[in-house]
């Protein structure tokens, strides 16, 4: 067996496509979807990933600083080629409690609409959420997240664990973030690949 010994690949336009260091970590293992994170008071009823490329098995979609101006849950779709998927067969799970009177609810359904989080955002909560998307060889993608609510001083011990998964029917190209009713008046979300 012989080595190939090389530091960069690169493309036929010359430019760096991979490069590996010293440490053998391989550069471009990971790659956000937008170079600053979107501002998601300009897209008010949510905000929608496309032409996701199907040479990643995981995805993690990352919210700062979420608010809706009324009572509303986040939700997440996926979506094929074809569209988003809105139909009732998202599998899906969560569960939130606080810390203080150690107070909790659970939520679980196996033909939800979206991926839905248990219970409630009021106006004004702000909400920070790292959901991970892992594909499971096939067209199911598993979906694990975790959140917490920051900002408001009464609500800063509650935290959220959520999971799911969902058969995509295809390959996995769009993620759309939005509120299951109202609008959204702050917060930022970005997308990684790798």
């Amino acid at each position: 067996m012989s080595n190939l010994l090389v530091q960069n690949i690169k493309h036929t336009n010359g430019t760096t496509g991979l490069e590996i260091n010293s440490s053998g970590h391989v550069s471009g293992q990971t790659k956000l979807a937008s170079a600053s994170p979107i501002d998601l008071t300009s897209n008010t009823s949510g905000y929608t990933f496309s032409s996701i490329p199907s040479v990643y098995d995981r995805l993690t979609l990352m919210v700062k600083g979420w608010s809706v101006s009324a009572t509303a849950e986040m939700w997440i779709r996926l979506g094929t080629s074809g569209g988003l998927i809105s139909s009732s067969s998202y599998i899906n799970n969560t569960q939130y409690w606080n810390t203080a009177d150690e107070a909790g609810t659970d939520a679980s359904s196996a033909s939800d609409t979206a991926f839905k989080w248990a219970g409630w955002n009021g106006a004004g909560n702000v909400q920070n959420v790292k959901a991970t998307f892992t594909h499971n060889g096939d067209d199911v993608w598993f979906m694990d997240c975790s959140a917490f609510v920051s900002g408001d001083a009464a609500h800063l011990d509650y935290y959220i664990v959520w999971q799911g998964l969902l058969d995509c029917g295809g390959t996995l190209t769009q993620i759309q973030l939005l509120p299951s009713t109202s609008t959204i008046d702050a917060g930022t979300v970005n997308l990684m690949y790798g």
